[in-house]
């Protein structure tokens, strides 16, 4: 239980990370195209 637990809480660190990075691609995007 507690490994599965952990492999999740992973994922949604995981999840968080590339939301932010997406985030900031995302900006760096609308940047240059001037939105």
């Amino acid at each position: 239980m507690w490994e599965h637990s952990k492999a999740i809480l992973a994922q949604n660190i995981d999840d968080e990370e590339n939301l932010k990075q997406s985030r900031r691609a995302f900006k760096e995007i609308s940047k240059l195209c001037g939105f």
